[in-house]
């Protein structure tokens, strides 16, 4: 018998009545399960919160796998997985995205910010090794500078919405951003996580920004689209980040982005360990939200 440490707010919402879920697939990290209404839950013992996160003692994980076969029950608050493993959720803190606690900084700090963020992650990542979006975004946020790589699946797609966001064009900004959906592979695809990061920050920071008041329509239009076109994962983290909430690695990325003045990069460790490019792929949506007019010297 074993009791959560905490629970988010959404996967909170949708373990509010007793069911029977699904395991969706267990990794180093931990379980997914789905619940009868197509929501996936992460169970794990990392310590990062999230909206849709179970956190856990150290040592539950794995007698919780073991158990699991391919269903679990929830009833009265607990979910069993066998007749030796319940977990119980009732005393279980929930948690849910905080408001941010300092002032937005001028554009041309965050700026700074952005162009040694970048720097950054090209001077870990060996040559040839960064995958998904945030290369292919590059090329747009500083055309002048030399690269080897000049386009991949993204380029396209990334031009086409960057001259609708300057444009704020309505008739063609919902079928640019759709594009993205589905695209990649994974249980959260490169495209999904890039809108992700997108509508969080306008979601999170949206009074600040230009984009706001045109875009932030579109997200639930998004995220009600995402169901039909992309996994089930993906969709949630969608419509969580429409919402405003998301994985805490995420949510201090996009605050030290825009609220930070020392460029030490403290959180960049976390974001670059949020899947193996989902963590960078809803940077560069980050970024793109932030200004669609962007031009850095990197």
């Amino acid at each position: 018998m074993f009791q959560a440490t905490s629970i988010g707010s959404f996967a909170s919402q949708q373990l509010s009545s007793d069911q029977t879920l699904s395991i969706m697939g267990k990794t180093s990290r931990g379980c997914f399960l789905q619940t009868s209404s197509a929501w996936t839950i992460f169970l794990t013992e990392e310590a990062a919160r999230g909206p849709l996160t179970i956190n856990l003692p150290h040592g539950v994980i794995n007698p919780i796998k073991q158990a699991a076969t391919q269903t679990v029950r929830l009833q009265k608050d607990s979910l069993i997985f066998s007749d030796a493993v319940h977990l119980f959720l009732r005393d279980a803190a929930i948690w849910q995205t905080p408001a941010p606690v300092r002032p937005i900084l001028p554009a041309v700090i965050r700026q700074k910010t952005i162009a040694e963020t970048i720097r950054s992650i090209m001077n870990r990542k060996a040559e040839g090794s960064l995958t998904g979006i945030l290369p292919d975004l590059f090329p747009l946020l500083a055309p002048a500078s030399p690269s080897k790589k000049t386009g991949g699946m993204f380029t396209g797609k990334l031009h086409q919405l960057q001259t609708s966001l300057r444009t704020l064009d309505d008739t063609t900004l919902p079928r640019h951003l759709a594009a993205f959906l589905g695209q990649g592979s994974g249980l959260t695809p490169s495209g999904d996580d890039f809108l992700l990061g997108f509508f969080l920050t306008l979601q999170r920071w949206g009074e600040n920004l230009p984009l706001t008041a045109a875009m932030l329509p579109w997200g639930q239009e998004i995220a009600d689209e995402a169901n039909q076109k992309t996994t089930h994962l993906s969709a949630n983290l969608i419509e969580c980040a429409v919402a405003g909430q998301a994985d805490q690695r995420l949510i201090l990325a996009l605050d030290e982005i825009m609220t930070s003045t020392d460029c030490k990069l403290e959180w960049l460790d976390g974001i670059m360990a949020w899947g193996s490019s989902s963590g960078l792929d809803a940077l560069a949506g980050m970024i793109l939200a932030s200004d669609p007019h962007l031009v850095l010297n990197i």
